[in-house]
């Protein structure tokens, strides 16, 4: 279920992703071995023979210039699962590439250009290419990881589906030769916490965006109908241990590539008329 909001914007709530994906799925006739896997479901996936395993250390290309947050997840991924990053490129390792469309490091570039990978002019914007190549090449003797957004988001994106497709084995990191394109069907994803009852504590808050970054939402509109600066007293400013919480929501939500979105409910008691309507304006 997904709601219409103000001409073509849509959101949806968190209980209802579910559904909404495996309806998803069940239209696609991608490759059903790595779709599964992989929510939302991107716009093309690509499946061909072979595995491309990522042991012990590997290679990032493309750190100069990529997104910053794209790279700390990358990078937080790989701690967890004990793969060092070379502080010197070693050909044998497994190489991560990775970059925004027309905003490559040269590198990364000339290795685009070998692997002969599709051109993204035609995607929209968050959309991003990933492709695993586990042959040996010129520049790496132990297989390629390539990731490029079409923007930003597009390349944090990528990434996010770069670890929906991992699978660990005897200490490593295996993926399956593949090609994904996406984009995204809407403009704006998300959740609004409109509600009334107890609102969210600050730890749901921020759990909440965390997965909305996770699965490739943009949106947190900030609204609970009980809290009383939102609503009863409107006109107010927060105090300042709340807009402490509130600076670390704003951050939290700018490392997932969440927008969030600020919203007052005034209709109790705004005025319309006279100086007050003015000074409520």
């Amino acid at each position: 279920m997904f709601l219409d909001v103000n001409n073509h914007h849509y959101v949806g709530c968190r209980c209802c992703l579910h559904n909404s994906i495996t309806y998803a799925s069940e239209q696609s006739n991608s490759n059903d071995s790595l779709s599964d896997r992989l929510i939302p479901l991107p716009s093309h996936v690509e499946s061909n023979k072979g595995t491309l395993q990522v042991s012990s250390r590997s290679n990032i290309l493309g750190e100069e210039s990529a997104d910053k947050d794209a790279l700390r997840v990358l990078k937080e991924f790989l701690k967890e699962n004990d793969i060092a990053v070379n502080k010197l490129f070693n050909k044998s390792s497994a190489t991560i590439a990775l970059g925004e469309n027309n905003h490559l490091s040269p590198r990364v570039g000339k290795l685009q250009k070998l692997l002969e990978l599709p051109e993204l002019s035609s995607l929209k914007s968050e959309g991003y290419m990933l492709a695993i190549r586990s042959e040996t090449n010129d520049i790496s003797h132990g297989g390629i990881i390539f990731i490029e957004g079409k923007d930003k988001d597009g390349t944090f994106y990528a990434v996010k589906t770069l670890v929906q497709l991992a699978k660990k084995d005897n200490g490593s990191l295996v993926f399956k030769n593949s090609l994904i394109t996406d984009e995204p069907s809407m403009s704006v994803r998300g959740i609004i916490e409109g509600f009334y009852g107890d609102p969210w504590s600050h730890h749901d808050r921020l759990d909440q965006i965390h997965f909305y970054g996770d699965y490739k939402m943009n949106t947190y509109i900030y609204a609970p109908k009980d809290d009383p600066y939102h609503r009863e007293k409107w006109r107010e400013p927060y105090p300042e241990n709340e807009m402490e919480r509130m600076k670390e929501l704003i951050y939290t939500a700018k490392k997932n590539k969440v927008d969030f979105t600020f919203a007052i409910s005034p209709g109790i008691d705004i005025r319309f008329n006279g100086q007050g309507g003015e000074d409520d304006f």
